[in-house]
């Protein structure tokens, strides 16, 4: 699945409900399907989705665009968090239009999300993880 670079305001879908809209600011990073990996702090700076403290300034999240659940946090970088959203979406019910249907759809696939996190965040993403999006020809970043 392509990687496109977008801007989105977050918080979105469902998540947005239930926080002020005043407090919606705009976040520019790579959409993949169901999926939207952004640096934790917006573009304008003045928002950071840390989640008591789970996100610093140089880190990276994956949303979940229809329910805009953040479903995972502190990603030391962009290439990571892409790599590992792809592999989320493999996982059969990723791709679902509400929080609980994705949980509902992993909860027996945790230790294997688990296991995918900790080599994104500190592994090699199973020796994918370069400096350079050529792995992936259809990419349509800059």
């Amino acid at each position: 699945m392509t990687a496109t670079v977008q801007t989105i305001v977050l918080p979105c879908g469902d998540d947005a409900q239930r926080h002020n809209p005043n407090e919606a600011r705009p976040f520019t990073g790579f959409r993949i399907g169901p999926l939207f990996c952004h640096h934790a702090i917006s573009d304008d700076e003045s928002l950071l989705l840390a989640g008591q403290g789970e996100a610093d300034y140089g880190d990276w999240g994956i949303t979940h665009l229809p329910s805009g659940a953040s479903i995972q946090r502190a990603i030391p970088s962009h290439f990571r968090a892409i790599w590992l959203a792809r592999q989320l979406l493999a996982i059969p019910g990723m791709d679902g239009d509400s929080a609980p249907q994705v949980r509902a759809a992993v909860a027996d696939q945790m230790a294997a999300i688990n296991v995918l996190r900790g080599d994104a965040v500190s592994g090699d993403c199973q020796g994918a993880c370069v400096s350079g999006f050529d792995l992936y020809p259809g990419d349509n970043l800059p």
